[in-house]
């Protein structure tokens, strides 16, 4: 090993396997001093004195004057071998600060890429073309709804379809989630089933099969596909809604010609000449949402026999005020609306939480409202309260008892 003294900085060093200073990143190679020397037939020719390892100093110059030679001339040759890295002797900085300017930019492009996950199902309209449908007991009002169950067992085309539109999606780079594989995991309850009962007094709320779904899946967004096939064409509409608050944000829908391909691939072709357009709107939701936070509602309620409400004062302020303190310091950019409130009821829409909490886990309605339930349930309001979910994006937390 051979130990030099950096021209520029005059910084001692090893030198072996290098081609910089680590020091002040001046360039190492082999220093040659020549002579210039005339002949006896009167021709000057260079004669090499002498040669070392050195530096470049910041001038450009050698910096190596042989004493008593002011006529030499000083080559200095570049070594261009590749730098050895150990503890005592670390990579150049330049090097450094490229390999760290390549690894930022990975990491904000992997950052950039990243996708928000899909779910798809075939639309409302779809299932009820081909009686797919069921009778859901909504708290007294019968409603009729998709039976995704029976769609996924008895229609033929459903199943390869919608993996052949899931094959476009998944090539742009989304997550998917298998709506048949998590129908099976999730038993679709009965409306008898589908509600959540007070500990206390056996009040109830009801949730629909496909807020069940939403909430078990946990997808970012539903895509709902349906389409029409006739003897010349093809027809498809795209949907795709906020899984949370079920707005649509995006759509897309064409006619094609028919070919002689099986309906799934004729579908898919004309799926994927649209795509585009379809892809970029739901680019523009998952962005504006990175930036302004996932929109949820929360309801606030009181049972029946709590004996107070929300306008019961603590320290001069009535509980509704305390929650909206709450809600303006933890929402993105205090963004919520009160829709509606009396002393025994509080909606609140459009409240912006964030997609994850401060340990990087994925927040939902749910994780939300519990940190409000924590709160209240810590003095001075000592109030229990039940957390009941409609979907993934609406939470109910009952004031007065679990």
């Amino acid at each position: 090993m051979a130990q030099i003294v950096c021209n520029n900085c005059k910084e001692a060093f090893d030198e072996e396997g290098l081609i910089q200073c680590p020091h002040c990143d001046a360039a190492i190679g082999t220093i040659k001093v020549f002579k210039s020397v005339t002949q006896s037939d009167g021709t000057i020719t260079n004669m090499p004195i002498t040669e070392r390892i050195g530096t470049r100093s910041s001038d450009g110059a050698a910096d190596m004057l042989i004493a008593g030679e002011e006529s030499c001339d000083i080559v200095f040759v570049e070594r261009m071998s590749k730098a050895k890295y150990s503890a005592s002797n670390p990579y150049p900085s330049a090097l450094k600060n490229l390999i760290v300017l390549i690894l930022s930019i990975l990491s904000l492009s992997s950052y950039a890429q990243k996708k928000p996950t899909l779910m798809i199902l075939p639309s409302d309209n779809w299932c009820t073309q081909r009686y797919f449908t069921t009778e859901y007991d909504n708290q007294g009002v019968m409603e009729r709804i998709p039976n995704y169950k029976q769609a996924f067992q008895e229609d033929i085309e459903l199943g390869p379809v919608i993996s052949k539109i899931g094959e476009l999606l998944t090539n742009l780079g989304y997550s998917l989630k298998d709506a048949e594989m998590e129908l099976k995991n999730v038993s679709i309850r009965s409306a008898e089933d589908n509600v959540t009962f007070s500990k206390t007094s056996g009040a109830q709320i009801s949730e629909s099969p496909l807020d069940v779904l939403k909430r078990k899946a946990k997808a970012d967004i539903i895509i709902q596909l349906g389409w029409v096939v006739n003897s010349s064409t093809v027809t498809f509409t795209l949907e795709a809604f906020d899984a949370y608050t079920s707005k649509r944000i995006a759509t897309s829908t064409a006619t094609e010609s028919r070919t002689g391909n099986a309906i799934p691939l004729q579908l898919q072709t004309a799926v994927q000449k649209h795509i585009k357009p379809f892809d970029k709107q739901l680019d523009v939701f998952y962005s504006n949402m990175k930036s302004n936070g996932r929109e949820i509602i929360l309801t606030i309620r009181t049972w029946d026999n709590w004996d107070g409400d929300l306008e019961s004062e603590f320290g001069n302020e009535e509980l509704l005020g305390h929650i909206q303190q709450w809600l303006t310091k933890n929402t993105i950019k205090e963004q919520y609306n009160l829709s509606d409130a009396s002393e025994n009821f509080a909606q609140f829409e459009q409240v912006m939480i964030p997609l994850k909490n401060e340990n990087g886990v994925a927040m939902d309605a749910r994780s939300f409202t519990r940190g409000l339930q924590k709160y209240l349930n810590a003095a001075p309001f000592n109030i229990p309260s039940k957390l009941m979910m409609r979907g993934l994006g609406e939470a109910i937390l009952v004031l007065g008892e679990k």
